[in-house]
């Protein structure tokens, strides 16, 4: 009796190492929703050519779950070492003469980075927002060269229906994800930030 006690305690505490490992849980992704995080200086809407666009992130440290959860962002980072980056993308689209949209491949030589930093991949603005001890921030512009109806919006603007959103994405493996949904300030329902160069 003795021996089918401890061969049955045994395999209980096999079982419960092996069919519940809590360390070796995937890491958690928790899911904000902020339109309040990208912005075009003052709002404009109207440019000439040679003008400049300026796209700001200020992505502020705590923020609130759509769970109602009130969190930090820098907790799911490296904050401590100054390793905190969120990451986003944009596109430029331009509105052609056809009424269709198409999306403008940019160079580093139209891309001025002020804060943070900016990686182009086609027409894909890989924009890297860095902590500042109080907020996640980048700062660019783009230089207009031609004339016509532009938007700024997410990736997804131009396939099967998407909106312009964009995803806000930070986080480490050993402390968890963050992504954060957002579309610029003042963008339409669609969320294209709508801009006339002259």
């Amino acid at each position: 009796m003795k021996a089918f006690s401890f061969t049955l305690m045994v395999g209980f505490s096999l079982c419960a190492s092996l069919c519940c490992p809590e360390e070796d849980s995937i890491s958690q992704t928790l899911f904000v929703e902020n339109d309040n995080l990208i912005s075009v200086d003052n709002n404009q809407t109207s440019f000439n050519v040679g003008d400049s666009v300026f796209i700001e992130t200020i992505i502020e440290d705590n923020q609130v779950t759509i769970e109602n959860t009130n969190i930090n962002l820098s907790d799911f980072t490296y904050a401590e070492i100054a390793e905190s980056r969120a990451f986003h993308q944009l596109i430029l689209y331009k509105e052609t003469a056809f009424q269709s949209v198409v999306e403008i491949p940019l160079n580093e030589n139209s891309i001025n980075i002020t804060e943070g930093d900016v990686r182009l991949n086609n027409q894909l603005i890989e924009v890297i927002s860095i902590y500042d001890g109080n907020s996640f921030r980048s700062k660019f512009s783009i230089q207009l060269l031609e004339s016509g109806v532009y938007y700024l919006a997410g990736p997804e603007l131009l396939f099967n229906n998407s909106n312009g959103e964009t995803t806000v994405n930070l986080g480490v493996y050993e402390r968890g994800y963050v992504n954060i949904t957002s579309r610029i300030v003042n963008s339409d329902e669609q969320g294209k930030y709508i801009f006339t160069v002259n």
